[in-house]
């Protein structure tokens, strides 16, 4: 500031100076240096310069600060801010082991398998002292690297060998242990990661969906059933699959090679059959004949067209030179059922089935008829008081009895059993014996 006081004055000389015509030019250019100089000076007075100072960093920051790991799906911490370079160090090195220096701003670790969940601190140390952690638990990993996708059939066709092959079945497996002993009931869930494939979701395989969770036997096996897309082209596909009540993770890639061996020649054996019944009148019903099906391109859907003549089992029929069977049912006599059978490319073939009515005509013999009898005499005499009993067959049962004076006489009729009882003085009264069709016989009671 005192400097700057002097200015006024200085900058009056300068002028001069610079005004003396009489001075050399060379110290004529040097005094309007100077004057441009202290004029830049003037124009500085007043201000403060910024004081260079140290600055400071950010705050080391490990993320994410606390984690869960799974033995086989390694994990990766980002560390921010403070002063590079960072080291790290695992507080169980047995569980985690880390590397001690860190070139980047990432650790990536993968960590031992446990027994149970069990905790460790990786610490973070950065060039200045600082230091930040992030406490990671790991987890017993259960799923062991067994899981496999084997195509049902294993070989197909030309061409696909080991891989699934398009519009084909394939079985996923895995097993779930921990520390070698088999989880049993233990929830898993099967993903679509990438490709063209779904999971089966009913025994018929005819539903499918993207996932699908089933349990573990008592093995601790997981077991599912995947298609691979009709007329799917040749490609690398991934499943996941996760241990529900866990949380690990363990991926797959398998091969689906498109095969379209055999789409012209679909065919069914026989492509027609007769079934005929022995009367005239009569269709069979419950009789089953089988087909079965070559060429194409598997799976098969199946269909009758008319169920009131024969229906069909099972309705996919999965494999090339499989079969299904057709069941004669009689509610349409005579009739023939069109069955409609369909390969995975849309191409439709049909086979017959006609259930045929009988030629012979049914013999009728009319059964042999016993004329309504009773081992009653026309006239008997009954005590008084007492009780006879006899016996009516024959005609057209059941029987009925009936008495002209009931308070003397009564009858009765079980079965056939006829009871006469005497409780009064009679003289020559009647009972009645009649079978359904109203045959009769009278006996007098004496």
């Amino acid at each position: 500031m005192k400097f700057c006081g002097y200015l006024p004055e200085l900058n009056k000389k300068g002028v001069k100076m610079f005004n003396n015509a009489h001075r050399l030019s060379w110290l004529s250019s040097l005094v309007t240096a100077a004057f441009l100089g202290l004029m830049t000076l003037l124009s500085g007075c007043g201000g403060g310069g910024a004081t260079a100072g140290n600055v400071t960093p950010d705050p080391l920051v490990v993320s994410p600060s606390a984690a869960v790991a799974y033995h086989g799906n390694p994990v990766t911490l980002y560390i921010t801010g403070g002063t590079k370079p960072y080291t790290v160090t695992s507080g169980n090195s047995a569980l985690i082991n880390v590397p001690n220096s860190v070139s980047g701003s990432t650790v990536i670790f993968d960590a031992s398998n446990v027994a149970a969940d069990t905790d460790a601190i990786l610490t973070v140390l950065d060039a200045k002292g600082v230091t930040a952690i992030s406490t990671i638990t790991v987890k017993p990993s259960v799923i062991n690297n067994t899981l496999a996708v084997t195509p049902d059939p294993a070989s197909p066709g030309t061409g696909c060998g080991t891989a699934v092959c398009s519009g084909l079945m394939a079985t996923v497996s895995v097993q779930l242990q921990n520390m070698a002993t088999p989880l049993v009931g233990r929830n898993v869930r099967f993903d679509v990661v990438q490709g063209d494939f779904q999971f089966i979701t009913n025994p018929g395989a005819t539903t499918f969906a993207d996932t699908i969770t089933t349990t573990t036997d008592q093995n601790g096996n997981a077991n599912v059933r995947l298609r691979a897309n009709v007329n799917a082209p040749t490609q690398y596909a991934i499943l996941k699959v996760t241990d529900v009540d866990g949380g690990s993770v363990l991926q797959t890639t398998f091969t689906i090679a498109q095969y379209t061996d055999g789409t012209g020649i679909l065919s069914v054996v026989p492509p027609t059959q007769t079934i005929q019944a022995y009367y005239k009148g009569d269709c069979s019903s419950g009789v089953s004949v089988d087909y079965i099906i070559h060429g194409g391109t598997a799976p098969y859907t199946v269909q009758s067209t008319s169920t009131g003549v024969a229906t069909v089992s099972p309705g996919t029929v999965l494999t090339n030179g499989a079969g299904f069977t057709a069941t004669t049912h009689s509610s349409f006599c005579p009739g023939t059922a069109t069955i409609d059978i369909r390969d995975a490319t849309g191409k439709v073939i049909q086979a017959t089935l006609e259930n045929k009515e009988g030629t012979n005509t049914v013999t009728v013999t009319p059964p042999v008829t016993i004329a309504f009898f009773t081992t009653a005499p026309a006239t008997i005499v009954i005590a008084n008081p007492g009780s006879a009993t006899f016996t009516v067959g024959g005609g057209t049962p059941p029987y009925y009895a009936s008495s002209s004076d009931t308070a003397n006489v009564t009858a009765s009729i079980v079965g056939n059993s006829l009871t006469i009882s005497r409780t009064g003085v009679v003289i020559g009264e009647t009972v009645s014996v009649t079978d359904s069709a109203g045959a009769t016989k009278s006996i007098t009671v004496n």
